[in-house]
C-alpha cells in the first residue's frame, strides 16, 4: 500500500515539476502570461506597475497565468513555482506570486 501511494505521489510531483518549465528562466520579470490572457501592451503596463510596487515595498510582486496545472493541484503548484524559480528579494525571498490557472479555473496568492 505504501509503495503504491509513494509511486502516485512521485508521479504527481514529477508532473508538477515538469509544468514549472512553462515559465521563462529569467526570474526578474514581473509578468508571466503563459495562458496568453493579456496583450503585449497590458503585459508592459502591468510589469511597469509591479516593478514600481516591488521597489517601493522591497518585495517582488509577480503575476503569472497558466493554461492548466498538471494534476490540478494549484496549491502545490504555486509553492513549487515560487520556490523553484527563486522568486523574492533578499535572503527571505520576500515577495508575492499571484497565479491564475485556467484549468481548473482557480487562482492562488
Amino acid at each position: 500500500m505504501k509503495k503504491k501511494f509513494f509511486a502516485a505521489l512521485l508521479a504527481v510531483l514529477l508532473g508538477m515539476t515538469l509544468s514549472v518549465t512553462v515559465f521563462a528562466s529569467n526570474n526578474t520579470a514581473f509578468v508571466y502570461d503563459d495562458a496568453d490572457l493579456l496583450t503585449s501592451a497590458q503585459v508592459a503596463d502591468l510589469s511597469e506597475k509591479l516593478a514600481s510596487i516591488s521597489g517601493t515595498y522591497n518585495a517582488q510582486i509577480i503575476v503569472a497565468t497558466v493554461p492548466y496545472v498538471e494534476g490540478g493541484d494549484v496549491d502545490a503548484f504555486v509553492n513549487l513555482v515560487y520556490d523553484q524559480m527563486g522568486f523574492g528579494y533578499g535572503a527571505n525571498h520576500d515577495g508575492v506570486l499571484l497565479l491564475v490557472c485556467m484549468d481548473p479555473s482557480q487562482y492562488r496568492i
